[in-house]
């Protein structure tokens, strides 16, 4: 594979205070990112990785997955085996109801890849437990196809289940036989599966910061890498060049600029998008590539603060006068550590306290039975979160100050612990994983004489939901 070229971010008219002016700035507005990249005419002018995430860390993207399936239809297309004016019915006669709706038999391909198919909501969420393809023939449509933006993310999962049932192989198979290969994507990748084998189109991608990086070259170079034509390029103009007005999704300047074939149209150029702002943003005019990973779920705003931050700061110097400041230059490729969210909280409790709390099993009254007891071991820099749920004990370690890290029991996901007192009875433990469902599980634990009150919330998708809510607990 052939090595991305690093350079000076003067040498390709990068800013290298600028890139560090847009890093400070992001980590005094508390967003958690993990990793950014900067590329200027095929060089990569800035890379760097919060740890404990780092380089060769796969990442879950979310919804940038949209457009690797954008491309794999777009392949597909290439071969002429579909195109995108084809009823996405004729695909699946056997999920079609009978009668089959007239909106539904209507919805094209490239309806479903503009966001304006005949559904308004995401139908496999009415009930994960069934199909999640046939629930897009299944779910009575709400409006006529081609009409209006709403971002429906079962027509990109059943758009890559038409790319595998076409093709006979897993969406990503198929695209590295295209032209993941070519381009030089880490063998490790992987897209995750919904619970029936298909490929999770519009969410399951894993890979790495670099990974999103070459992908957007190839967009950049509009299919085309060393010579060679791997995607239609007249494809990639239209996928990424405004099909649809999304004016109506939401209220930040960057989500209301159009949409095309599941790609973003931003102020300037495109991106790429998923929850939590995994991001590639992509300004072919200036030729610039900008790639995040973060985890910003919960905060209100927060891709929206990284995409301005982007624009205000690093494309705003693009071929300014030079800088050549040596220690801008050496941060640029320097990676800096995920803080905690109250890591410049000092409260520290009485020693008696610590002793009193340390060790001691609480019984939760849960009205479910499935919380059953929870009890923290505590050490002065560090400590343990026991917990009894539903019969099997588990533990999970955290740091105070500072994000300590480990396997997460039970989902076997890589996490950062780290934990705080917010007073003298009261503990604050926050759980960050960073394995296939990035997310934020938070805990308030407050001790009084002999009882507990905790009070746990996430933001996982699927992923962690015994994490919610409130439970009174007895010392045992």
């Amino acid at each position: 594979m052939k090595e991305l070229e690093r350079c000076r971010p003067e040498q390709v008219g990068v800013s290298s205070k600028a890139v560090n002016q847009c890093l400070d700035y992001l980590e005094k507005a508390r967003i958690p990112m993990h990793s950014l990249m900067i590329l200027r005419h095929g060089k990569v002018a800035a890379e760097v990785y919060y740890e404990p995430c780092g380089k060769n860390q796969l990442h879950r993207f979310y919804s940038t997955t949209k457009s690797f399936t954008s491309i794999a239809i777009g392949c597909l297309i290439g071969e002429g085996k579909v195109s995108l004016q084809d009823s996405i019915t004729s695909y699946f006669p056997e999920y079609l109801p009978d009668p089959v709706p007239e909106w539904l038999r209507k919805t094209t391909i490239k309806n479903m890849l503009e966001m304006q198919s005949c559904h308004s909501v995401t139908t496999y969420k009415s009930d994960w437990s069934k199909n999640w393809v046939e629930s897009f023939f299944r779910v009575e449509p709400d409006h006529c196809p081609g009409t209006v933006f709403s971002y429906d993310t079962s027509s990109s999962h059943t758009l890559a289940a038409l790319v595998e049932k076409i093709s006979g192989m897993e969406m990503l198979d198929y695209l590295r036989v295209r032209c993941l290969d070519a381009i030089g994507f880490s063998k490790e990748a992987y897209i995750t599966k919904d619970p029936f084998g298909i490929s999770w189109g519009g969410s399951g991608l894993m890979a790495t910061t670099e990974d999103l990086a070459r992908f957007s070259l190839l967009l950049m170079n509009l299919g085309n890498w060393e010579g060679k034509q791997l995607v239609p390029d007249w494809y990639i103009k239209e996928a990424v060049s405004c099909q649809v007005p999304n004016v109506m999704h939401g209220n930040e300047l960057d989500e209301v600029q159009g949409y095309g074939y599941q790609f973003w149209k931003l102020r300037k150029g495109y991106a790429c998008r998923g929850k939590g702002s995994q991001m590639a943003i992509c300004i072919p005019d200036e030729d610039f590539i900008c790639i995040t990973t973060a985890d910003t779920t919960g905060i209100p705003g927060g891709s929206q603060k990284i995409l301005n931050a982007v624009f205000e700061f690093i494309e705003a110097s693009l071929d300014q006068k030079p800088d050549e400041n040596k220690k801008y230059q050496d941060a640029c490729f320097q990676n800096r550590t995920l803080q905690p969210f109250l890591a410049n909280y000092q409260y520290i409790p009485e020693k008696r306290m610590l002793s009193a709390v340390s060790g001691a099993w609480y019984e939760t009254a849960d009205r479910n039975g499935s919380w059953e007891r929870i009890m923290v071991e505590l050490e002065e820099d560090k400590g343990i979160l026991h917990w009894k749920w539903q019969g099997a004990k588990y533990h999970a370690a955290f740091g105070f100050g500072t994000y300590v890290t480990g396997d997460f029991p039970r989902y076997h996901q890589f996490y950062a612990g780290a934990g705080q007192w917010l007073k003298k009875d009261t503990l604050y433990i926050e759980i960050r994983i960073l394995g296939e469902e990035p997310c934020m599980i938070r805990f308030q634990l407050v001790f009084q004489d002999d009882q507990l009150t905790l009070h746990m919330l996430n933001t996982g998708e699927l992923c962690f939901k015994e994490f919610e809510g409130w439970y009174g607990g007895t010392r045992l």
